[in-house]
């Protein structure tokens, strides 16, 4: 059970940073090139679209 735990949280963050990626790179820009806040909007953004 714990294994499936750490596996569904992997998942679910690599979705979510995935997110992240395709939504930078839609305004042209890499990751490295945002502030904290802006990843923590995308980052949040991510989570609600997941419902």
């Amino acid at each position: 059970m714990p294994e499936s735990t750490l596996r569904e949280a992997t998942a679910k963050f690599e979705r979510r940073f995935r997110a992240l990626e395709r939504a930078f790179a839609a305004e042209g820009r890499a990751l490295e090139q945002a502030s904290l806040d802006e990843l923590e909007e995308a980052w949040q953004t991510a989570k609600a679209r997941e419902g």
